[in-house]
């Protein structure tokens, strides 16, 4: 698991650092957000990023309940810019934001805050 480090976006603009996503990665919510997910596909097959959803509850008396958040990110040249609210993906036991990618080759992410 790698542990990305938010990037405050200004209004002098930033050059951003992108990191080799793994299987499950993170980052630590220490803000009111919302936090900005930009994952970067330049592999061969698409990757399906899950963010964990650990906030909502089952509404009862439902057969399946899962509340996480698939975003599929295209392949070869996909990128997607996913919208992050603390509320609902922040572990509250950790302060962190997981998510996992199905597809890592080629793959890297940033996390971003204004």
């Amino acid at each position: 698991m790698t542990v990305l480090t938010p990037q405050q976006v200004t209004v002098g603009g930033i050059a951003p650092t992108y990191t080799a996503a793994t299987a499950s990665d993170s980052f630590l919510a220490t803000g009111p957000g919302p936090y900005w997910l930009h994952v970067k596909n330049a592999g061969g097959s698409s990757d399906n990023v899950v963010l964990d959803d650990v906030v909502s509850t089952d509404p009862g008396s439902s057969t399946s309940f899962n509340p996480d958040v698939t975003v599929t990110v295209p392949a070869t040249t996909g990128d997607r810019l996913i919208k992050i609210d603390p509320a609902r993906f922040k572990n509250p036991g950790t302060g962190a934001v997981a998510w996992t990618h199905s597809f890592t080759t080629s793959v890297t992410a940033a996390v971003f805050y204004m």
